[in-house]
This record gives C-alpha cells, structure tokens and sequence, in this order.
C-alpha cells in the first residue's frame, strides 16, 4: 500500500463541518459498476473481466455526483448528492452526522460510475499496486477521511475493566494485499481472538459474540499496563487496524504493517526526561528487552549500539538530532537549561541508537505522544510539556 503526496483531497474540514468536494479536472478515468455486485456487498464485490470496467475520463458526461463511503454502509442515497458549483461539485455536513469520524469515501457518477481521482498529489489516497488481471476493491475505494486525528478504536475502558471489542464493520481498510475478504462480513466469521502485549502475545483469547460484534473484558493490572499493543486474529488471520484510526502503532519500517495500542487513564509515569534544578536531563538507559526498531521492531540485545542521539521537536528543523553524552556502558544523558524549552507547548521527542534504531516508550510509560495521523510510518514518541 502507498500514499503520495501532501495534500488531502476529496474533503475539507472547517471547526464543526466536513465538505465532500468533486473536482472534475483532477479524476483520471472511471470504473462501471453495474456489472458487478459493489453496492450489494460493498466488503466483497465480485467481479469478472477486469478490462471491461474501465471507463475513459473524456467519454463520460457528468450528470449526478454522489458520495458514499463508511457513513453510509457504500449505499447510494440522494441525500449524499453533491451540488455542481462552478467545475467542481460539493455537499457539507456537520461532523456529527459523518459516523465513523474515519474511513473511506468515493464519487459515484450519474449512479454507476466509481471516479478515480489523481492521487500524485494526495496524502489521503491509499491503495495497493495494481496487479495484472485482477480487480481489488482497493482499486475502487482509493480515498481516506479523518475528521476526528483522534478517533480510537478497539478497545473500551470501563470501571476498573479494559474490553477489546471487533466490530467487523468497520475494517473497510485492510493492509493485506489481498483487497478486502470475505471473512469482514460477521455472517461468515467462525471465531474472534485477541492477543497483546498484556501477555507478551503468548496466548490468544477468544472473544465472546455480541450481536455482530466481539469482545474480550480482562481486570486492569500490572500486566496490563499503562500502554499496550494488541491485534485481533480473525479465522486464523490477522487483522491489521484501519488507517484511520489513531490508535495504531508501525512495527516495520516503511510497511504499514500496524498493531492497534490502548492507554489506561488517569495514570502517571514520566519518563525520558526529569528536572534538575535550572536544567531539563534527557536521559535513557538500554535495557535488554525495549523494543527498537530499525527494519524491524526488535528487542535492544539484538542492537550493537555505539553511541545514542536525543530527537526533539523543540530542537531547530535541521538540527532536530543532537548526540548524548554517554554516562557509563548503557546509559546516555543530555543536559538543556530550561529556559531553551518554550514552556507551555508539547513536544516529542525519542532516542535513537547509532543515530538511526529507535526506542519504542516502554509500556510503563505515561508521556506518549503519536506521530500525525496521515503519517505511513506511525510511531510512538516520549512528550515533554514545560
């Protein structure tokens, strides 16, 4: 899967609205639908010859534009119509009637065509390479909608209980290669499991059916954590998080290969940093089992580290690495006064060992700070506020 470039396009956000925008001149071709099953079972579409589908850009006059997407379950509704003004065409709802605050969306014209939107210049398009002979849903369904950079999903803490809940619909962005399979739709699904690092992912747990969804309830304790991973199995399969949720966290890099994360709240354990007097002290010490990632995420014993780098957000933009000084075998400091570090306004910041393996915050740990949302990568970062 892969995103380019740096703006968002097919929607835009004000305070309190989202805008579904159409815009004529940036769609490359179109895809004909109504030969196939999408509206049916929009999670597992069928379909035949790939080369009939594909409609060129120029032999289609645009009459009607709607959109459809998570919201609205893929199914056309004429309350979903945009409205042409000048050469593109629009339609504003108020957030709160865009349910889930993440997903996907797309354009369908004159009610039959799929519009495919250049996607250069995008960081919300999100799609596999295409492979010869073959129609993948993600080939239809290119573009992502974030409303809420916060929206978290799978997981629930009530009381003194965390529950890990899947609800099949929505994993309508799967990272698999495979397109979107059968196995989303919860008529079909034999059994749901749950495993994290609350048990150092050594048993998976069977999660109890409720209605259409799945959930698994466990005590907070000191297995648990303050923070934590955790991915569900699906049928022997494991599910990666949409995109669009905040909650996840890379564990290779340069694939979007994700495990969801929780935080227990109300808790307290700062670490990365303390102050001393009129100075701010970085400070990390390698230990054996925190997991670093160059490639792969992996424990530190792996790692042969030379020499450690403090990254800080608050540090000047070419400069935003600075080496540590090494204090003894495995443990690194760096000093600033703490009028360097403008007070009031978060910042992350992590270590990285030989300038390039870095530290993922251990589960311990309270002052955690995710990277942007549109980010590929996403990572997790240690926060400082002054």
């Amino acid at each position: 899967m892969f995103s380019t470039g740096d703006d968002l396009i097919g929607f835009e956000l004000t305070e309190d609205s989202i805008s579904f925008v159409f815009d004529e001149d940036k769609i490359i071709n179109f895809i004909d639908l109504e030969g196939t099953n999408f509206f049916e079972t929009p999670q597992a579409p069928h379909f035949q010859e790939t080369k009939k589908y594909f409609i060129k850009k120029e032999s289609l006059t645009i009459e009607k534009v709607q959109v459809i997407g998570t919201f609205s379950q893929y199914k056309k509704d004429d309350k979903y119509t945009l409205v042409k003004k000048n050469n593109h065409w629009e339609i504003t709802f108020h957030k709160e009637d865009i349910v889930p605050f993440g997903g996907e969306f797309l354009f369908v014209i004159n009610d039959r065509y799929a519009a495919t939107p250049t996607f250069n210049e995008s960081k919300n398009f999100h799609m596999e390479p295409f492979r010869e002979n073959e129609l993948l849903r993600s080939y239809i369904i290119w573009c992502l909608y974030i409303i809420d950079t916060e929206y978290e999903v799978g997981y629930k803490i009530k009381g003194d209980s965390i529950f890990f809940v899947f609800d099949p619909t929505i994993y309508s962005t799967i990272n698999d290669n495979q397109g979107i399979k059968a196995l989303y739709d919860p008529d079909v699904i034999r059994k749901v499991e749950v495993a994290g690092s609350f048990n150092e992912w050594t048993e998976y747990y069977t999660m109890e059916r409720q209605g259409n969804i799945f959930v698994k309830g466990f005590k907070i304790d000191e297995n648990i954590n303050n923070w934590g991973e955790f991915k569900f199995i699906v049928d022997d399969y494991w599910v990666n998080p949409p995109f669009y949720a905040y909650n996840k966290l890379g564990h290779y890099t340069g694939l979007r290969h994700y495990n969801f994360t929780y935080k227990i709240p109300g808790k307290r354990n700062i670490k990365g940093y303390r102050i001393e007097g009129d100075e701010v002290v970085f400070f990390v010490e390698i230990k054996s089992k925190d997991l670093y990632t160059y490639w792969e995420r992996t424990t530190a014993d792996k790692f042969t580290f030379k020499n450690m780098f403090l990254y800080a957000s608050f540090l000047p933009q070419e400069h935003q690495r600075i080496k540590m000084e090494r204090i003894s075998e495995n443990y690194y400091e760096k000093r600033f006064n703490i009028s360097d570090i403008p007070k009031n306004k978060s910042y992350q910041f992590n270590f990285y060992g030989n300038g390039m393996i870095f530290l993922t915050p251990p589960y311990s740990t309270t002052n955690l700070a995710h990277t942007d949302i549109w980010d590929n990568q996403q990572w997790l970062n240690f926060e400082i506020t002054l």
